[in-house]
């Protein structure tokens, strides 16, 4: 009898172990990258830019930190932008974008005038979603670059 009652103790104790570790899990917060990729098949390339604390508008030239795709004629890292729609360009959340590094996916107007690329631009994707910026991290970085190399290796 005393060890069916050991074995039911190391049962309930290995229960309750995986019950608090899947617990654990879903009480964490995700830092899942998502990408989307109607917007990078539009964009021409994607520019980072900081953001200060003060509001911005289509007029607003913005300095270009860095330019992630392999288009030629994209912009020179330190040249001034001017990025037609920058006023609607939301988070990846949705939310308005504040002071901050982001990365938006962009494609050319002509001379330093970029047009940030809304996911309601595309015939077979119906959304009332505008242009969508995201946060400036090594991994949403690699993840463009990704899907930039992607897109790129198809077009050949």
């Amino acid at each position: 009898m005393k060890w069916s009652k050991v074995r039911l103790v190391v049962a309930f104790a290995l229960f309750a172990g995986w019950v608090g570790y899947l617990a654990f899990l879903s009480s964490r917060p995700r830092q899942q990258v998502v990408i989307s990729r109607p917007v990078l098949a539009e964009a021409d390339f994607a520019v980072k830019i900081t953001l200060g604390a003060e509001p911005v508008n289509d007029d607003t030239e913005l300095r270009c930190e860095g330019v992630l795709g392999d288009d030629p004629l994209s912009p020179k890292v330190g040249s001034m932008l001017k990025i037609a729609g920058i006023a609607g360009v939301r988070s990846a959340d949705r939310k308005p974008l504040t002071a901050g590094i982001w990365l938006i996916p962009v494609r050319r107007i002509g001379g330093n005038v970029v047009e940030a690329v809304a996911t309601g631009s595309f015939p077979s994707y119906k959304s009332s979603f505008g242009p969508v910026a995201y946060a400036a991290t090594p991994e949403v970085e690699t993840e463009i670059l990704r899907l930039m190399q992607i897109r790129a290796a198809r077009t050949r």
